[in-house]
């Protein structure tokens, strides 16, 4: 099974969006939407900082809600 960063990374280089482009739209760091894909969550701060942004993410990708929710779960804490 995938991570939940390769996921949304594949998710988001399958739709051909740019990290500009997540960037512009959902105002999050070029250094934040890595560290998603990257599985360094830690560095987002705070659980609900973290699930609040990935949950952002993964609604801007219009990715799979629950299987990226439930892997959000084995990825917390990072």
């Amino acid at each position: 099974m995938e991570n939940l960063g390769q996921y949304l990374k594949a998710l988001r280089e399958e739709k051909q969006i740019s990290l500009e482009a997540v960037h512009n739209d959902l105002k999050l760091s070029v250094e934040q939407i890595e560290a998603i894909e990257n599985n360094r969550l830690s560095l987002l701060g705070n659980y609900g900082f973290a699930k609040a942004m990935v949950y952002s993410y993964i609604r801007f990708l219009n990715a799979d809600e629950q299987l990226a929710m439930n892997l959000f779960g084995l990825v917390w804490p990072a």
